[in-house]
């Protein structure tokens, strides 16, 4: 009696899988969800994939007509978006809105640096309003500029985390106006007081959206396990 040999199971090349995991995975990055996360998520796609292949199915079977969609929708199903601190996104955001709100006051300063006693701004009057006024588009720019960003990448924590640096900017304004109060306090000379106080400028501003950042996921990651 003959046997019948049966046909070897089909082999799925990874190397056609590649472009979809890393899609994948700068999605998942883009929301918010933390790298153990994408690789547990990368892991499980890459299966049904897999699997999807086997059965000789297309990858829009799994990810339907609209993958940027159904990624975030599979990540925000298994509550992994939105978790991830996005220091390297939100800390140059604030930093690059304070200095675009701080643009002539910065100016002056380095005018005066540069020729001492020749201020860029002469007036009492127009250097409070312009104070005033630079404060006010560093406040409202800088959650601005973060929530565009963290909505675009479709991370559920956006607004919250908009809502959180905007409650707090004061606060790291206050803090490096004390920082820098006390820093020319104990300084003698005028150079290394102006490099020092800009580090520490920087620093609080640089720090106050981590905290807003973590705030934000903390709250709400707390509210969703009650």
């Amino acid at each position: 009696m003959a046997t019948v040999e049966q046909a070897p199971p089909r082999t799925v090349n990874d190397q056609a899988l590649r472009p979809l995991l890393r899609r994948a995975r700068r999605t998942w990055r883009r929301a918010g969800v933390l790298a153990g996360d994408r690789g547990r998520l990368s892991d499980e796609l890459h299966a049904e994939l897999v699997a999807a292949a086997d059965a000789g199915q297309q990858p829009s079977t799994v990810l339907g007509d609209d993958p940027t969609t159904t990624l975030r929708q599979w990540a925000h199903e298994q509550q992994a978006s939105g978790r991830a601190l996005r220091i390297g996104l939100l800390t140059p955001l604030t930093l690059v809105s304070v200095l675009v709100g701080s643009a002539v006051i910065i100016t002056d300063q380095t005018v005066q640096t540069v020729v001492p006693g020749a201020p860029f701004i002469t007036s009492t009057a127009i250097w409070l309003a312009v104070v005033i006024n630079s404060t006010i588009v560093s406040w409202l720019l800088a959650p601005l500029a973060c929530w565009a960003a963290l909505h675009r990448g479709g991370d559920p924590r956006a607004a919250s985390t908009a809502r959180w640096l905007f409650a707090l900017l004061p606060v790291g304004a206050i803090t490096a106006l004390v920082l820098d109060i006390i820093i020319a306090t104990i300084s003698d000379t005028e150079g290394p007081f102006i490099q020092v106080m800009a580090i520490t400028t920087a620093a609080a501003f640089a720090a106050t959206p981590v905290l807003a950042r973590h705030l934000a996921t903390r709250y709400t990651i707390r509210r969703q396990t009650r």
